[in-house]
């Protein structure tokens, strides 16, 4: 499990992923087990803060998506791996929430990735019909899988997308979910899915329940959820037009972005703060940040590209107007 954790951020998330994608198609479950009890048991993340136990099925769907498996026999064969890893460990949560996660997968695959107005209704309806049928496994599976905070992820996942699902029975799985697991923030982030404008809500919307999120913590853990609820939704949906179009309050996303550093201080996060006070135009912060006194560790990834990343040292460099 070190070895996995060894590296910069973006190779310790690579390494744990990569390293169960292989296990899994290669029928190494012994090993994914041992990793995953170890994130569970040990509350493991990486550098930047990234709970370990995500990265494990993160692994799983990148070898169970429609963009790999093409058709119904691959599919077939995604779950009889998944049911021979259960067999061999019957008591393991692990295995029967990656089963769950490719029926729910495989949905997707009969839906195809379109608009809702190109999809048609067949395909709609194999879809909601792979959705109820990952959902009763869920709810089959609930007593011993529950224990690990992806069986929640799982049933919001699902109750955001199912035929008839209503936003009370989904407020209502998505308390019981951070009263089970509240530092899990990627819960948080399921739930923020579900208010995205694309999906069933908008943007005051979202800052709404952002505000709600953190009334419900304690000063510090508020604040950081602040700010990676819309670290995520820049991520997912607004890209660089999130000060533009959200209702985001910087100076509480720069807060919550300091509370972060305070306790992982990773490079990665150094420059998503950073990226973020660009767009803001936030001088003072970008030269705090880029004038720390053992230096800027860059990482490309974080950027939009070399452009913006020069555009912003330029930035932190003038004086402030």
């Amino acid at each position: 499990m070190d070895a996995l954790l060894a590296g910069p951020e973006l190779q310790q998330r690579a390494a744990i992923s990569d390293s169960v994608g292989r296990w899994f198609s290669s029928g190494d479950f012994a090993s994914i087990e041992s990793v995953a009890d170890a994130a569970r048991e040990r509350r493991l993340r990486t550098s930047s803060g990234l709970w370990v136990i995500g990265l494990v099925f993160n692994g799983i769907d990148d070898v169970a998506n429609s963009r790999k498996a093409k058709d119904d026999a691959a599919w077939d064969a995604l779950e009889a791996t998944a049911q021979r890893w259960i067999d061999r460990y019957p008591k393991s949560p692990t295995g029967k929430i990656a089963l769950a996660s490719i029926l729910h997968n495989r949905a997707w695959f009969y839906r195809g990735g379109g608009y809702a107005s190109t999809v048609s209704p067949a395909k709609f309806e194999a879809f909601y019909k792979q959705i109820a049928k990952a959902k009763r496994y869920l709810v089959q599976i609930r007593s011993e899988a529950a224990v690990d905070p992806n069986w929640y992820m799982e049933m919001l996942a699902i109750q955001r997308v199912e035929r008839g699902g209503q936003p009370d029975e989904f407020e209502r799985m998505f308390a019981r979910a951070i009263a089970a697991f509240p530092d899990y923030y990627p819960i948080y982030f399921e739930a923020v899915t579900y208010y995205l404008p694309r999906w069933h809500g908008d943007l005051f919307e979202i800052e709404r329940y952002a505000r709600t999120v953190m009334r419900g913590r304690d000063e510090r853990a508020g604040k950081m959820l602040y700010a990676r609820i819309y670290w995520y939704v820049a991520q997912s949906d607004l890209k660089t037009d999130l000060f533009r179009r959200s209702a985001v309050s910087w100076p509480d996303m720069r807060d919550g972005f300091e509370e972060i550093l305070a306790e992982f201080p990773d490079a990665w996060n150094y420059n998503s703060y950073a990226r973020f006070a660009c767009l803001q135009r936030d001088r003072a912060t970008l030269r705090a940040l880029f004038g720390r006194p053992r230096g800027f560790d860059v990482v490309e990834a974080a950027w939009d590209g070399p452009d913006q990343l020069a555009r912003c040292r330029e930035q932190a460099s003038n004086d402030a107007r």
